[in-house]
């Protein structure tokens, strides 16, 4: 059997692995590597060797059910053939316990009483661009907030001169690649994706199972989970004035972060634990090597 994820390496594994005379093979996507982004006639050679690369896996696994939607939309999969199974975390690690001081001190934004936060690559798919400049517009109404961003990746040399030139040091961190992720989220007091095009983040799942509000921009797999208004907010990719709006309302009311973080944490099932995610693998697997046999 070959499991194959992400794009460049699903299409030479899925490949590769017929080549070599493999039958069981199965791909996962999370997310893709054609979006409604980029320019019409580069999606659709994307979309064609994706559609081609799909005959080659007996089992095609989504994370999320929008994921499922696209792919059906581009002729990826035959309808009623998709596996969903969730990207997990491990849901008894959160909310984690930690000291707030100490948190905003190692990420150089010692002093403040407030922290938004965002995870992941700083990369164009994940928008950090985004993120600062929500920061710009509110760190000057909210002096006492600090806006963190975690992750690393070939923006930041970019994003770390815009973040000098606009004097922002004392309020806007990248803090890089961390291991502390669920104590950083445990303090604090809003989280933030500013993503293009998703799968499903784990990121915004561990801020959900840690009571975090999220404020997120409506992309794929992100509508999978969080509900606009009863769980979060969702806001259209672009729209930086309501994500600006939004992260305010977060800001100025702690009673709203308190209901809508509640929410958010009692609104993931255990479909969403990494321990689910590895029984649903198996089985999967099982079938398809008994089938095989």
């Amino acid at each position: 059997m070959v499991h194959t994820h992400s794009s460049k390496a699903g299409v030479l594994g899925r490949l590769a692995a017929r080549l070599a005379g493999v039958k069981a093979v199965v791909h996962t996507y999370h997310g893709f590597g054609f979006h409604d982004f980029m320019p019409a006639p580069l999606r659709w050679l994307y979309a064609f060797i994706e559609r081609s690369c799909c005959r080659l896996a007996l089992r095609t696994v989504f994370v999320s059910r929008a994921n499922v939607d696209y792919a059906l939309r581009h002729g990826l999969v035959k309808p009623g053939s998709e596996v969903l199974i969730r990207s997990g975390i491990k849901l008894s690690e959160f909310p984690a316990r930690a000291d707030k001081a100490a948190v905003l001190s190692s990420v150089g934004l010692a002093g403040k009483k407030l922290l938004v936060t965002s995870v992941g690559n700083l990369k164009p798919q994940k928008n950090p661009e985004g993120f600062v400049a929500l920061a710009e517009s509110l760190a000057h109404e909210f002096p006492t907030a600090g806006f963190l961003f975690v992750g690393d990746g070939p923006l930041r040399p970019s994003l770390e001169a815009r973040i000098k030139a606009s004097g922002l040091g004392g309020s806007v961190a990248l803090a890089g690649w961390r291991r502390d992720i669920a104590q950083i989220l445990a303090a604090s007091d809003a989280f933030v994706l500013t993503s293009l095009w998703e799968g499903l983040p784990r990121a915004l799942l561990e801020a959900m199972a840690t009571g975090l509000t999220c404020v997120c921009h409506a992309a794929d797999g992100v509508t999978d989970v969080l509900k606009d208004g009863e769980n979060g907010f969702l806001v259209p990719p672009g729209d930086s004035a309501l994500l600006t709006r939004r992260v305010r309302e977060a800001l100025g009311d702690a009673g709203l972060r308190r209901r809508l973080g509640e929410a958010a944490r009692r609104s993931l099932s255990a479909e969403f634990d990494i321990d689910r995610m590895v029984r649903r693998q198996e089985e999967l697997y099982i079938d398809l090597l008994r089938d095989g046999r």
